[in-house]
């Protein structure tokens, strides 16, 4: 067999198996990651029970909308968002109002965006990480350590 050949025929090979593998390796995380991304829609109900969000994904952002709280179901009418900063949406409901902005899924399998609190008229940078149907929500300013926690539970319908 000539020795030239072989060799060469070893290089190709090689090369063709680590291809294979590097494309299924990306191949197996894009499944990953949509399997994790899809982890993330849905509806979640704060741990106080008295409010629920959705989580939905347009185009290759994350948003997410109040679509339910207790104190319009007991005053009989409709917040609004009193505290907005633009005073023209100081009238709008609560209700279909987006409250988590531009978030995208990072390396870590963690949603980093930013969070609109209605109750201040503030907007904080903001993480979920999640934990089973159990989600982790991180607002703050600066970094994670200046900044609150609170837990959300996903909604079996």
């Amino acid at each position: 067999m000539n020795r030239k050949f072989y060799t060469s025929s070893v290089r190709v090979a090689t090369l063709f198996c680590l291809l294979f593998l590097i494309q299924f390796g990306f191949a197996n995380d894009n499944e990953n990651k949509s399997a994790l991304e899809e982890q993330y829609l849905g509806v979640w109900m704060g741990d106080n029970g008295e409010e629920r969000f959705e989580i939905y994904k347009k185009g290759e952002k994350y948003f997410g909308k109040i679509i339910w709280t207790a104190y319009d179901d007991l005053h009989g009418q409709g917040l609004v968002d009193s505290k907005n900063p633009d005073p023209e949406k100081r009238t709008q409901s609560l209700i279909g109002l987006d409250i988590l902005l531009d978030f995208e899924l990072n390396n870590n399998g963690v949603l980093t965006g930013r969070v609109y609190d209605p109750g201040s008229g503030n907007t904080y940078k903001c993480r979920i990480k999640l934990e089973g149907d159990k989600a982790e929500v991180r607002g703050y300013i600066l970094v994670p350590l200046l900044g609150r926690t609170e837990i959300a539970y996903r909604v079996k319908e």
